[in-house]
């Protein structure tokens, strides 16, 4: 969703307070070994660059100086999931805890949101309450957040969002099978991604986030963001390709 404040910052909210009866306890739907695919048009969010240079921790710290974060954007490097670190780095985001009652107190209990400001700097707030929470799944969430990249949106640029999200949580669950084990409950943002990787399992990820009644009003599509599908839901799922291969 996207709300103008006075001084025409944009923000863009996702993990809306009112999904909180939504997202419901359920079991790691990593354990189903047949993953289904990202849409093409989800993939082509983060493009390969032809001449990277290397991710170094210096360059990490030009995003971000909280530690949790920075653990979660280590993780990036030489994986399927280093085209979002890039497009981030290229987009020079800057990714932050943040006390978010402290810009609005209806955000209380959002996830993360994104602010662009008026001369196009993109700054990523994630709940202080997820301090926490495993450095995968913030890198999951981050995932997502940095597609908000210009003062448009869309039902489909959310659709994107959610789809990326889930699936690199997926991959996060493949790689660290400890993650599965988490007890319910014990990390809020795990139960959420949970929750979406069920729902992307099940094919239903898409009609769910149209049913977010914060989302009700936007635009079928955005600059970028045309209809998309997730099709094949019982195939591998195919992840943004790394710039390094």
């Amino acid at each position: 969703m996207l709300i103008t404040t006075e001084k025409k910052w944009i923000v863009i909210i996702v993990g809306l307070a009112v999904w909180s009866n939504f997202l419901s306890v359920l079991p790691p739907a990593s354990r189903a070994q047949n993953l289904p695919p990202l849409s093409t048009q989800a993939q082509s969010v983060y493009q390969a660059q032809p001449v990277l240079p290397p991710i170094t921790y210096e360059s990490l710290l030009r995003i971000t100086r909280d530690q949790p974060i920075m653990d979660a954007l280590q993780l990036l490097p030489g994986t399927p999931q280093e085209s979002i670190l890039r497009h981030i780095l290229k987009r020079r985001v800057r990714v932050v805890f943040k006390d978010l009652t402290s810009l609005n107190k209806q955000l209380r209990d959002y996830d993360a949101l994104s602010w662009l400001g008026p001369d196009g700097s993109l700054m990523v707030y994630i709940n202080q309450k997820h301090r926490t929470a495993p450095p995968q799944a913030l890198a999951a969430l981050i995932a997502h957040e940095v597609i908000h990249d210009d003062p448009h949106n869309s039902l489909q640029e959310e659709i994107t969002g959610w789809q990326i999200e889930a699936a690199v949580w997926r991959r996060m669950l493949t790689q660290y099978p400890a993650l599965q084990g988490i007890a319910p409950e014990a990390y809020p943002l795990v139960d959420r991604l949970n929750r979406l990787a069920q729902e992307q399992h099940q094919g239903t990820l898409e009609q769910f986030v149209r049913n977010n009644p914060g989302y009700q009003g936007l635009p079928e599509v955005s600059p970028g963001f045309a209809p998309i599908a997730v099709s094949n839901p019982s195939g591998p799922l195919p992840m943004p390709k790394s710039e390094n291969q």
